[in-house]
């Protein structure tokens, strides 16, 4: 029995695909890695955003909690962050129920939700209150009516 040789041209046209399938293959393998850890680091990126607005807003509240009751004073809170929009939420002990005096701030993309990690989040000992909505982009209002409490607006 004789087998069928191909020709030569078949041949390479044949060893040219095969290659050009090999290439691709690792083409896109390396454009898929490349997303994924271009994407890492960009949430990487977002999450020290949050973290520094947190630490800030957390060192000025520490700060007028050490000072004596009648303190007042304008704190700047940024309309986005790297442009993007973004929530603060501060809790107080009884909104967190605990029977600690701790507050809690909250810097967040959107909503928070337990498989994001696009959160922010620092602890105060003290009772932080917010009487309105933090103004983002403005003027908020920083005052201590009394020992250890803090008023926001």
């Amino acid at each position: 029995m004789r087998l069928k040789r191909f020709s030569r041209k078949s041949q390479a046209s044949l060893e040219f695909l095969i290659i050009l399938t090999v290439f691709m293959f690792f083409f896109v393998s390396f454009v898929g890695v490349f997303n994924y850890y271009s994407h890492q680091i960009e949430v990487s990126n977002k999450q020290a955003y949050l973290s520094d607005v947190a630490t800030n807003l957390q060192e000025e509240l520490q700060f007028a909690q050490s000072l004596e009751p009648g303190f007042h004073r304008k704190l700047m809170i940024p309309a986005t962050i790297n442009g993007n929009a973004y929530n603060i939420k501060i809790l107080n002990a009884t909104q967190l129920g605990s029977s600690e005096n701790i507050s809690e701030i909250i810097v967040s993309y959107g909503e928070v939700s337990s498989d994001s990690n696009d959160f922010a989040v620092s602890l105060i000992s003290g009772n932080i209150r917010v009487k309105k909505a933090i103004s983002y982009g403005g003027d908020n209002n920083l005052s201590v009516p009394e020992r250890n409490i803090v008023l926001i607006n």
